[in-house]
C-alpha cells in the first residue's frame, strides 16, 4: 500500500512537471508570435477606424457647442435690446438736460457779458451826442474855427455858450454864422441847449 502511494505521488510529479513544462513552452511561443500576430494592414485599418471615431466624436462635440452657443444668443437677444434701448433712452434723456443746462448759462454769461461791456463802455452823454453835429465844423474838441472865421469855442463856459445858443434861437447873436447856426439850433430845447453847453465846456 505504502508502495503504491509513493508511486501515485511518483506520477503525479511527473505529469505535473511535464504539464509545467508544456505551459511554459506555450507562453514562451504566444509571446515570440504575438507580436506578429496583427498585420501591418490591419494595424493601418485600426489607426484609420480609431481617427474617424475620434472625428465623430469631434464633429458631434461641436454641433453640440454650436446648438448651446445658438441657444444663448437666442435668450441673450432679447435682454440685450432692451438694455440697449433703455441705455439709448436714458442718454438722450441726459443729453437733453445737458443742452437745457448750457443754453441757460450761455444766456446768463451773455447777459453778464453785455452788462460788463455797457459798464466798461463809456457812456456818451446827451451833450456829447448833440455835439456830433457840431464837430463837423467845429472839429472834435471844439478845437477849430466854423468854416475858418467863427470863434473857437473850445474852453467856453457853459454860461456863454447857453447866451449864444440862446441868442442864435431869438436872432439876437451872431456875425458871419448867423443864419447857418439859427438853422442848427432852431429845434434844441432848454434841456439840450444846457447839456451841449456842459459838454463844450468839458472839452
Amino acid at each position: 500500500m505504502k508502495k503504491a502511494v509513493i508511486s501515485l505521488v511518483a506520477v503525479g510529479m511527473i505529469i505535473f512537471t511535464g504539464c509545467s513544462d508544456e505551459k511554459e513552452k506555450n507562453s514562451t511561443y504566444v509571446e515570440q508570435k504575438a507580436p506578429n500576430v496583427m498585420t501591418q494592414e490591419e494595424k493601418s485599418n485600426l489607426i484609420d477606424k480609431a481617427k474617424e471615431e475620434a472625428s465623430k466624436v469631434a464633429e458631434q462635440v461641436k454641433e453640440s457647442t454650436n446648438a448651446v452657443v445658438e441657444e444663448v444668443k437666442k435668450e441673450a437677444t432679447p435682454m440685450v435690446e432692451s438694455v440697449k434701448e433703455d441705455v439709448t433712452e436714458k442718454m438722450e434723456a441726459v443729453q437733453a438736460q445737458v443742452a437745457s443746462a448750457t443754453a441757460k448759462v450761455s444766456s446768463e454769461v451773455e447777459q453778464k457779458v453785455e452788462a460788463v461791456t455797457q459798464a466798461m463802455t463809456p457812456q456818451k452823454s446827451k451833450g456829447a451826442e448833440l455835439y456830433a453835429k457840431c464837430a463837423a465844423c467845429h472839429g472834435q474838441n471844439a478845437e477849430k474855427k466854423a468854416l475858418g472865421t467863427s470863434q473857437i469855442i473850445k474852453g467856453w463856459s457853459v454860461e456863454q455858450t447857453v447866451s449864444s445858443l440862446k441868442g442864435y434861437q431869438n436872432k439876437t447873436y451872431g456875425g458871419n454864422m448867423k443864419t447857418i447856426m439859427i438853422g442848427q439850433v432852431a429845434n434844441l430845447s432848454d434841456e439840450d441847449i444846457e447839456a451841449l453847453a456842459q459838454h463844450i465846456s468839458s472839452l
